[in-house]
């Protein structure tokens, strides 16, 4: 596999590798593909929640179900 990178992201790579952290270029974009993919997934659960979040509150609107509280006091809440 042969992969181009910008000239910063090449910096960054022969930082990671100079500083001892990793053994070559290779371990470098390996750990960051795996970061990336943890990221992502994360993101993805993320979004199910809001997304489930976002149905409670429409099926909630839709039969009228509102509480008493304010923005403001749903804020002191937290």
């Amino acid at each position: 596999m042969n992969i181009n990178l910008t000239n910063n992201l090449e910096e960054l790579v022969a930082a990671k590798v100079n500083s001892g952290m990793y053994n070559n270029e290779s371990e470098v974009v390996a750990e960051a593909l795996r970061l990336l993919d943890k990221f992502e997934k994360a993101q993805s659960v993320k979004l199910e929640l809001l997304r489930q979040a976002v149905g409670v509150g429409i099926y909630q609107a839709k039969n009228n179900i509102f509480s008493e509280k304010s923005i403001l006091d749903l804020i002191d809440d937290e």
